[in-house]
């Protein structure tokens, strides 16, 4: 699994080993192909949809050692972006607003063009913000496309 690019099955393994490690489960390195598995759109995970806001409620709260903090801080700095992103689609200022406001937030994305059209459109008028960051992502997609 690599901390460039996460795809949605790589949230979903995630998820889960978030929730073995939560209930005290042991993990062991071991350099050999295992499992194999399939994903098709009724499943639990593809219906239920992993969202990198959801993924990020499990690992803010999880305490690493000191050498670990710098690799968490990388991870969640790609994903807490996005979900920045999820909550203003989605409507939810407030939540956008705490994300932002996290020390997972990375200083550099907030001098960035996204990072100030997110932090913008967090701060506006609930019924505005989300409207505004809809129709931005909207041109985005339409120009990247």
């Amino acid at each position: 699994m690599s901390f460039q690019r996460l795809n949605d099955d790589d949230m979903t393994s995630l998820e889960f080993f978030i929730r073995l490690a939560r209930s005290g489960g042991k993990f062991f390195f071991l350099a050999d192909y295992l499992a194999e598995y399939r994903i098709h759109s009724q499943s639990a995970t593809a219906s239920l949809g992993l969202t990198s806001e959801r993924l990020l409620k499990y690992l803010i709260g999880i305490p690493v050692r000191p050498e670990i903090e710098t690799l968490k801080i990388r991870f969640l700095e790609k994903l807490i972006v996005n979900a920045v992103s999820q909550s203003l689609l989605a409507g939810e200022s407030a939540n956008a607003r705490k994300l932002l406001a996290s020390e997972y937030y990375p200083n550099a994305e907030r001098h960035r063009l996204r990072g100030v059209i997110q932090n913008v459109c967090a701060y506006l008028p609930r019924w505005l913000g989300p409207v505004v960051h809809k129709a931005i992502w909207r041109l985005k997609t339409a120009y990247l496309v």
